[in-house]
């Protein structure tokens, strides 16, 4: 607006200096008639101007995209990964002297009707306090491509870590927490179970397939039950 004002009194001025210069030779009628034209031309050219260059100021640039234009640009939000989970979790034996340690096996099934691609599944045991030990398990180059009604297992330990895990707990709540991650960050998950004290698990023995374990029972970032396939 102070842009306009300045730009209207320059036209002022300028109006004034022309109307300046007719004024004097104006004695004559058929001059003054002249005159008087003149200053009629010169007002409405004046107003015309002004007009031009309010609409040209108040606009304020380009126009604003419209409510289209912004949804199509912030694309649309893809539904969840459905993703249901089968955990056991036994007491694995082993070093010398002899050491226990939490050993978690996890299937992993698309229970959804997308793929779901991802190319590092992260499993933590994790205290309340935040103390963790985490088995981070990748496939390079091309990660894991999930379809539909696909299942994949994944093994975590606490190892030789146990002992530490366990003084960093000072007798308060373990969990386990699973995560699948891509480039991009966080594919699904955290998915959170309470473990069981060690020492009343069964022991965990390779050579059995489809060993019984005590079941783990998952709850998502939201607190609700995740589905077991």
């Amino acid at each position: 607006m102070l842009m306009i004002q300045a730009q209207a009194a320059e036209l002022r001025d300028a109006l004034g200096v022309l109307l300046a210069s007719i004024g004097p030779t104006s004695v004559r009628r058929p001059q003054r008639t002249l005159a008087m034209g003149a200053e009629v031309s010169a007002v409405a050219l004046l107003l015309a101007v002004t007009v031009v260059l309010f609409s040209s100021c108040a606009g304020g640039g380009e126009a604003p995209p419209s409510s289209s234009a912004i949804s199509s640009q912030a694309g649309e939000t893809p539904n969840p990964s459905e993703i249901s989970l089968q955990g056991t979790v036994t007491q694995s034996v082993r070093g010398w002297p002899m050491q226990s340690s939490y050993h978690v096996s996890l299937q992993v099934r698309n229970s959804g009707k997308n793929p779901i691609i991802f190319d590092m599944a992260e499993g933590a045991f994790l205290t309340q306090h935040g103390d963790a030990v985490r088995g981070k398990t990748t496939r390079e180059p091309d990660g894991w491509e999930l379809a539909p009604s696909d299942e994949e297992t994944f093994p975590y330990e606490t190892a030789d870590r146990t002992r530490e895990f366990l003084r960093a707990a000072n007798g308060g709540p373990l969990y386990f927490e699973f995560t699948l991650f891509a480039e991009e960050g966080v594919v699904a998950g955290p998915f959170r179970a309470l473990l069981p004290e060690l020492g009343g698990l069964p022991l965990y023995q390779p050579s059995l397939a489809g060993q019984e374990g005590e079941r783990l029972e998952f709850k998502d970032a939201q607190g609700q039950p995740v589905p077991v396939p």
